[in-house]
């Protein structure tokens, strides 16, 4: 962190308003030579140690905005806040309405203002590498996807704490507001959920080691590789072979252009991931990027939530000694080459949300997803036979969840486990201990007798049932989602009084058996065609 450390001493010297300025630019610019990088660090035991690693000398505190707690992490380039556009919490996952151009979220100009920088950090999680169900969703469904809007006021000029706060706080409102105009639901993260987010972004686990080379920074069980990208906006950068790709742009106040930088993520155990995974990067931009080598750790810095500071020690170096304006380009000092692009234009040709597990196809034939996986236990009662059952659970599956079966029959789940089948299953006669799921290894229990699993954020619990019976009834009340296939007319005529249908119900006992009800209690119901790609049938009718 010699860059930090450049920094701090520029940052006090000029604090000082002495000569001091004189003698430390010089030692900083020592510290930013470039020089061969390994460097292996501490373990990092929680999402704060962290962000104090990557934001020396930060600090995350709270305030409070419109009765809601803002969490504002201060460190050397400023403050910041992040706000949660989307609401991921529902089960029904709909594309989010399309975004305001950046310029319309920066507050306008002023010359004795603090400089407001904002990122979009948009971080999503592909499927599996399965063909059957990349054939079913075309790739258009990630497993999950989260949108994030970083806001940061400043230091660069020597604004006082209270003076850098009021102007973040504007800088929030602002947002706020104008995202609500285009009907996009926004939240800001509170300390904790804003802490919780570092940690999914980062793939981070208990005690991961930090180990930073010149070409990636591997965290725990993760490598990440950052690039500089020419062009703001993909849509080929959802579908890319990786664990997690983020796709950070970012504007200022102080310039009409935008930054873009993509962070690829893989696991560090498979020594080819990270080439594949950049390949197809390059062939998605067109070769329109520059690896950032020697410097991806600042470039994990920069991607996270709390990040959105001037890219490259050098940029806030030159706004600290320009009285506030910066000297260089934030993307030439970063990357010796333009990596920015117009704000006017929307930067994005991005359509946002829309993640999930692909339960079946709508009649136009596009897929239909759910939030299985949500930070609330969720619930779901599925009324279908076998062979739809052993599908929506390889579809699960192929989402990157852990699928855990405990069955009385438990030979009637065994297919699933012969060559060809998902990996991630595992099927029991009984109950067993459950690993503890979080938003990065996500679970699903299936269970066809006995109580339920206890609930836990990122636990689905799925009660299959080949038959609706009156026992039934109550567990379907307390469901979140429903799953019928089709009915006799005593089962719908139960089923309908359960959930509510009305007139839904009557084509309950009248739709084909390659038909689902995806019922979501209390809000809607949903018909969606199971569609049946060549691999999956195989599977299901083992």
């Amino acid at each position: 962190m010699s860059a930090q450390l450049a920094l701090a001493a520029v940052a006090a010297a000029w604090a000082a308003a002495s000569l001091w300025p004189l003698l430390a630019v010089p030692l900083a610019a020592a510290l930013l030579t470039p020089r061969p990088l390994t460097r292996r660090r501490p373990a990092l035991p929680d999402p704060a140690t962290l962000l104090r690693q990557l934001h020396p000398g930060g600090a995350l505190t709270s305030t409070r905005l419109d009765g809601a707690e803002v969490a504002v992490l201060e460190d050397i380039d400023g403050l910041a806040a992040v706000l949660e556009l989307g609401d991921t919490a529902t089960l029904a996952s709909e594309p989010l309405p399309p975004l305001p151009p950046l310029a319309t979220l920066l507050p306008t100009t002023a010359g004795d203002a603090p400089e407001i920088r904002l990122q979009l950090l948009i971080t999503t999680t592909p499927p599996t590498e399965d063909a059957a169900y990349r054939s079913l969703t075309s790739g258009r469904v990630p497993s999950r996807q989260r949108v994030l809007l970083t806001v940061r006021a400043r230091r660069s000029g020597g604004y006082t704490r209270a003076t850098l706060e009021q102007s973040l706080l504007a800088a929030v409102r602002r947002a706020t507001r104008q995202l609500n105009r285009a009907e996009v639901p926004v939240r800001p993260l509170s300390a904790a959920s804003a802490l919780k987010a570092v940690e999914e972004s980062a793939n981070h686990a208990p005690d991961s080691a930090l180990h930073e080379t010149r070409s990636a920074v591997q965290l725990g069980t993760h490598a990440h590789a950052v690039f500089a990208l020419a062009a703001p906006g993909q849509a080929a950068l959802l579908s890319l072979p990786t664990s997690r790709t983020t796709l950070a742009v970012t504007a200022t106040s102080r310039s009409p252009a935008v930054e873009t930088a993509v962070r690829l993520t893989v696991p560090s155990s498979a020594g080819s991931a990270l080439r594949r995974a950049e390949e197809a990067l390059r062939q998605a931009v067109d070769g329109k990027l520059h690896r950032l080598d020697g410097t991806h750790l600042e470039g994990l810095a920069r991607t996270l939530p709390f990040g959105a500071a001037a890219t490259g020690p050098t940029a806030a170096l030159t706004g600290l000694l320009a009285n506030d304006r910066l000297l260089a380009s934030p993307a030439t000092a970063l990357s010796g080459e333009s990596a920015e692009s117009p704000l006017a234009a929307d930067p994005l040709d991005l359509v946002l949300g829309g993640d999930g597990v692909a339960l079946g196809l709508d009649r136009h034939g596009a897929p239909i997803p759910i939030r299985l996986f949500r930070t609330l236990p969720t619930r779901v009662t599925l009324i279908a036979t076998l062979r739809c059952a052993r599908l929506l659970v390889t579809r699960a599956a192929a989402t990157g969840a852990e699928v855990v079966i405990q069955s009385t029959d438990a030979r009637a789940w065994a297919p699933l486990l012969q060559p060809g089948g998902p990996t991630s299953i595992t099927v029991f006669d009984r109950a067993t201990n459950l690993r503890t799921p979080t938003s990065t290894h996500p679970q699903l229990v299936v269970f066809d007798s006995g109580p339920a699993p206890a609930p836990h954020p990122w636990r689905t619990t799925l009660l299959a049932r080949p038959h609706l019976r009156p026992s039934d009834v109550e567990a379907m009340r307390e469901s979140d989602l429903v799953l019928l296939q089709s009915l006799p007319e005593p089962q719908a005529t139960l089923a309908a009084e359960a959930l509510g249908l009305h007139e839904s119900a009557s084509w309950l006992p009248k739709v084909g058996p390659d038909m689902l009800a995806i019922v979501i209690t209390g809000e809607s119901i949903r018909w969606a065609n199971l569609s049946w790609p060549q691999h999956e049938r195989h599977v299901a009718n083992r």
